[in-house]
């Protein structure tokens, strides 16, 4: 029998990680298996399986491909009965080098697409105080302490 509290004990590695050889089968039955519970009625499974899987993660899809559309329209002034064309097109990109690139492909580029993202958040933050509306911290620090005043 194997003895997991060992296992566990040998180093943070081994707590956090698994010794990092947990197969992939075992981790996404665990993830499932932590989403019910066996006083879960299976109506109730049933219906969260088909909500989250079908209509959140539509919802979702559609907000972000919303949110493409309008910076597309924005930025590259593409005329909005074309925007849907644009769309298809980076679906199936993101459809081709999910299916050959598997899960490490998919981490490493929300791995990429996080430090654009802070890198982007970082320099807008900068330009925004910097700006003439704002005046700088000392600006920034005079518009904070009006708005409590109020």
């Amino acid at each position: 029998m194997v003895n997991f509290t060992q296992k566990a004990g040998k180093n943070i590695e081994s707590f956090f990680l698994g010794g990092r050889n947990l197969p992939w089968w075992l981790a996404g039955t665990s993830m499932v298996v932590t989403t019910f519970a066996a006083d879960t009625p299976a109506f109730l499974r049933g219906f969260k399986a088909v909500y989250l899987g079908i209509f959140m993660n539509a919802v979702i899809i559609a907000w972000v491909n919303v949110a493409l559309g309008s910076l597309l329209q924005v930025f590259f002034n593409i005329p909005a009965d074309q925007v849907i064309f644009y769309l298809a097109g980076a679906m199936f990109f993101v459809m081709v080098y999910s299916s050959l690139s598997g899960l490490l492909g998919v981490v490493m580029t929300d791995f990429i697409q996080f430090i654009l993202a802070m890198i982007g958040s970082i320099i807008l933050a900068v330009i925004v105080v910097n700006s003439e509306a704002i005046g700088g911290i000392s600006g920034l620090q005079a518009i904070w302490r009006n708005s409590r005043s109020i």
